[in-house]
This record gives structure tokens, sequence and C-alpha cells, in this order.
């Protein structure tokens, strides 16, 4: 969709999530999923979901510094052409 801010008349759909205790949510850009290394293969949300559930237990801050880790070391320090954002939701049991 189009980026939050841009335009004044922008349209959005809306989602509504109901979270219980102790579920996390994780919003992220397109440039994360997007990363590329050398063989031009994304990062992809695959690999993304294995490393939030493979993170059990660690604290939303630990969470976020693995998955830009992980996005790092996957992308082989080749340079990205889109940004990179997330953040987490977590709500405590």
């Amino acid at each position: 969709g189009i980026p939050p801010g841009l335009f004044s008349n922008a349209e959005y759909e809306s989602v509504k999530i109901k979270m219980e205790p102790g579920n996390t949510l994780l919003l992220c850009s397109d440039g994360i999923i997007e990363a590329q290394n050398a063989r031009f293969e994304d990062f992809g949300v695959e690999r993304l979901v294995s490393i939030c559930n493979a993170a059990c237990g660690v604290t939303p801050t630990e969470l976020l510094s693995h998955i830009f880790s992980e996005v790092h070391e996957f992308s082989h320090m080749i340079q990205q052409h889109d940004d990179m954002s997330a953040a987490i939701f977590h709500l405590e049991g």
C-alpha cells in the first residue's frame, strides 16, 4: 500500500487483531522479507517466522536484535535498497 502520511486522501485497509496475554505481534516493512543475498534469494516470510518461533521467551528487544542480525548475516553485507524497520508489541500475561 501507500506509505502512511504520503497522501492525505489515501485509504488503507484496517485489520483487527485480538491478542491474548502472552501474545506477541511483529510488524515489519517489506525491506526485511525482501532482503536479498548474493544469489538474489529473498530472506522471506518463512525464514522470519522460523526465527520468531525459535526465539520464544526472549524479550522484544532481543527478538528485534536477533531478526536484524539474521538479515545481516543472510545478506552477507550485500547493499540493500529498501528500508528495514520493525516493531514488536507484546501483551504481558
